[in-house]
């Protein structure tokens, strides 16, 4: 409906995030194509107004490539959005990219530039306190760790992941109770 609205007030900056919040709402759904086509009219969008496109819908684009395990599309996006964030001083953007970056180098098996991504993430993710990147990021090094065979330091940073986790799992359940 937000949607409809903008494109009746011809509000085309709104259009953009509505359109993401769209993209968004498919992929939840597990609707990847659907989900596809709004993040990139979003981007298409925003292009035509003459704006770099906006650190969401690429990331969320990246998102979708990465669970579809296309792993160098996704990273293609996280590096642009990473750019966005870093042009814009959006230090938990900043965060949010560096964490799903050490995510695909992870998944990629290059543990060391995994490492170097998710501990940028997780220096700045700690001074805002943005638990939720928090968690990829103690989940992913628990995993680089013992892979690696360290299993002292998989379990202890197993136990930042778990105690991380149960925080934003609280915030989120006190969230709901309130609504």
């Amino acid at each position: 409906e937000s949607y409809e609205t903008f494109v009746k007030l011809d509000k085309k900056e709104q259009m953009v995030g509505a359109m993401n919040n769209i993209g968004n709402a498919y992929s939840d759904m597990g609707d990847n194509q659907k989900a596809r086509e709004y993040f990139d009219r979003a981007i298409a969008l925003s292009k035509e107004l003459g704006r770099t496109p906006g650190f969401d819908p690429l990331n969320n684009l990246g998102n979708i490539y990465f669970y579809q395990k296309d792993f160098p599309m996704a990273l293609s996006h996280y590096e642009r959005s990473l750019q966005i964030a870093l042009n814009e001083n959006n230090f938990r953007d900043q965060a949010y990219a560096f964490a799903n970056i050490g995510s695909v180098h992870l998944e990629l098996k290059s543990y060391d530039s995994a490492e170097v991504y998710f501990e940028k993430a997780r220096s700045i993710a700690s001074d805002l306190r943005e638990n939720p990147i928090l968690k990829q990021v103690y989940q992913g090094i628990s995993t680089i760790a013992f892979d690696e065979g360290s299993f002292k330091r998989a379990y202890e940073t197993r136990l930042l992941y778990d105690k991380v986790k149960d925080y934003v799992y609280n915030e989120e359940s006190s969230r709901k109770l309130a609504r």
